[in-house]
């Protein structure tokens, strides 16, 4: 695992985290969730998947900028021909 796949799956445990000790909270308070609560974690999460988009875009980014070296490697030059 990379340093980005680990990066978005850390993001992803503590947001999946933080959701729900809300709904716990808000359950052993006997609270039904305002609009208000709702629409927040709404934005929250489109927020947070907005995030992990760019994360993954980035990671491939890097991802080919590391493996283009190995491709050029791998390319070797035309053969020129000995003859005149």
């Amino acid at each position: 695992m990379g340093v980005f796949e680990f990066v978005i799956v850390l993001v992803l445990i503590i947001t999946a985290g933080d959701v729900i000790k809300r709904v716990q909270q808000s359950r052993l308070q006997g609270n039904v969730p305002q609009d208000g609560e709702l629409d927040r974690l709404r934005d929250d999460m489109g927020l947070l998947s907005g995030r992990v988009e760019r994360l993954e875009e980035e990671r491939d980014f890097y991802k080919k900028l590391l493996d283009e070296p190995r491709e050029q490697l791998e390319i070797s030059p035309p053969q020129e021909d000995p003859s005149p």
